[in-house]
């Protein structure tokens, strides 16, 4: 076998870095079949019970009987540990649409029906901010939804934090 570095006459210059990772795929998936995981995968038990396990210690909102659930401040205080701040990353967008944001129709974006729509072409169409609503809730199955979500996307690593 050849480098492939030496092979181009490019032995003079450092190899680049190689990336070496744990294989998280037959971890993560029900089945643990690397050929199938990627056709509506669903989470393995283990993965299963550290997520729940993850919301139990972040939720501090009293909800149904005993059980806790994720506010607002839960909810961002889990985005910070993920992504570094709150407003990034799909689990922030997902999160947000769980808990009740929800794109302003067009109507509520133009305002006025009668206001005059011509320049409306010259202006740089804005996307109104996505935001956690103050009084939403993040339920266990949300929470898991989300992880479910990059999951399908084939975001394996999205998933794989240690609680």
């Amino acid at each position: 076998m050849i480098d492939a570095v030496a092979a181009d006459g490019l032995v003079d210059r450092t190899p680049p870095a190689t990336l070496v990772v744990s294989e998280l795929i037959s971890l993560m998936v029900d089945d643990g079949k690397v050929e199938t995981c990627y056709i509506n995968p669903h989470f393995s038990t283990v993965v299963l019970e550290r997520l729940h396990r993850i919301y139990n210690n972040l939720a501090s909102v009293s909800g149904e009987g005993s059980a806790k659930q994720m506010g607002k401040a839960d909810v961002e205080r889990w985005l910070t540990i993920i992504n570094g701040k709150v407003g990034r990353g799909t689990e922030f967008r997902n999160a947000a649409k769980f808990m009740g944001w929800a794109p302003p129709t067009e109507l509520e974006e133009s305002g006025d029906e009668s206001r005059n729509t011509s320049n409306k072409s010259d202006k740089k169409e804005e996307r109104p901010p996505i935001v956690i609503p103050d009084d939403g809730i993040l339920t266990l199955d949300d929470f898991v939804a989300v992880y479910l979500s990059e999951l399908r996307e084939g975001k394996f690593w999205g998933s794989e934090y240690k609680d």
